[in-house]
């Protein structure tokens, strides 16, 4: 679940299998539950979490003498100590107990475990020994045909022939990384691999390519937004505004600084012609209304409306527009008369 973009609903699910096994009767489901779920969180990068399952899956594989298990949860504790900054003890962690994985004849996983050497050891600049790392996992998918972490370990390439100024070859490698995490539908993996190639291009002076690149695998996700790849895809966005949008934002707001002046001008003169209006309406109201007073008495009861009528019914239009706002002119009132 965590490489379709489900990384909450891949800890939500792994936990509950933990939960499920976590009885006497199934020692080794639950020694396997909590290694699994280390995993998970090793995805997202929860170094914290990692190590704390980890440990766990060391106690429960030790005491029911699983020996893969207790191998497979101390290369995740050494990863998570390496990535905590502890480099040498994190290495030697995951260097010993790599050894014990390989001495139990199971070999399914070591290029993942490889993968997590390398990434140990680019942290802690390591570079050789990275890319031995690297060439290693790769030869082991070539005989295995296991490709979970393929991307992953050229993306790893790609990152320490950076470091080594290489970076002819870091590009290629990234770009295969990508097409490997676009050819297995997995925009976790692709995240990953667009940071990198990011952070790559960005360093060429190509920032709306990095923005861009980023962005269209960042926009897919709808969950995970506080894991560690997704958490840095958002700051490094927010550093990549494209250099058109930053034109075209920094152009709009000159003019509207130009414009202000001249905008609160303008603005004055229409409330004060606003006000003139205002007055002369009323003023005529005021003399309709008077006129229409002395006027009505001589008209007679029935029949067509007289002067009076009319000028009551101007009073009244002019009165909703002035009590209204709505817009007149100035002879506004012959009109309504």
């Amino acid at each position: 679940m965590w490489p379709q973009l489900r990384p909450d609903l891949a800890r939500r699910r792994a936990r509950e299998a933990v939960a499920l096994a976590e009885d006497p009767r199934r020692r080794h489901g639950y020694a396997t539950a909590l290694a699994h779920t280390a995993i998970v969180e090793q995805c997202r990068l929860d170094t914290a979490a990692t190590r704390a399952l980890a440990e766990a899956a060391i106690e429960a594989a030790t005491e029911g003498g699983y020996i893969y298990r207790v191998a497979m949860a101390t290369i995740l504790n050494g990863w998570a100590l390496a990535a905590e900054g502890s480099y040498e003890d994190g290495i030697t962690e995951l260097e010993r107990s790599f050894e014990l994985s390989r001495e139990t004849g199971a070999r399914m996983d070591d290029a993942y475990y490889l993968a997590l050497l390398a990434d140990a050891c680019l942290r802690a600049g390591r570079t050789d020994q990275g890319l031995a790392a690297v060439e290693a996992g790769l030869a082991d998918l070539a005989s295995a045909r296991r490709y979970f972490f393929e991307s992953e370990l050229h993306r790893l390439a790609g990152e320490l022939l950076i470091r080594l100024e290489r970076r002819d070859e870091a590009e290629a490698s990234l770009d295969k990384a990508l097409e490997l995490a676009r050819a297995q539908r997995s925009p976790s993996l692709q995240l990953r691999v667009a940071l990198s190639l990011a952070k790559n291009v960005r360093a060429e002076g190509k920032t709306n390519e990095a923005h861009e690149l980023t962005a269209s695998v960042y926009s897919r996700f709808s969950e995970g937004f506080d894991t560690h790849d997704l958490v840095a895809a958002r700051e490094l966005l927010e550093q990549l505004t494209p250099q058109e949008e930053a034109r075209t934002a920094k152009g709009a707001t000159d003019h509207m600084e130009r414009s202000l002046p001249a905008a609160r001008s303008s603005i004055g003169e229409r409330r004060q012609r606003t006000l003139e209006r205002s007055r002369v309406a009323q003023a005529g109201c005021e003399g309709i209304l008077e006129r229409s007073l002395v006027d009505r008495p001589h008209f007679p009861e029935h029949g067509t409306p007289g002067r009076g009528d009319d000028d009551i019914r101007a009073a009244a239009v002019l009165g909703r527009r002035f009590t209204t706002n709505e817009p007149f002119a100035l002879d506004s009132v012959e009109e309504a008369r």
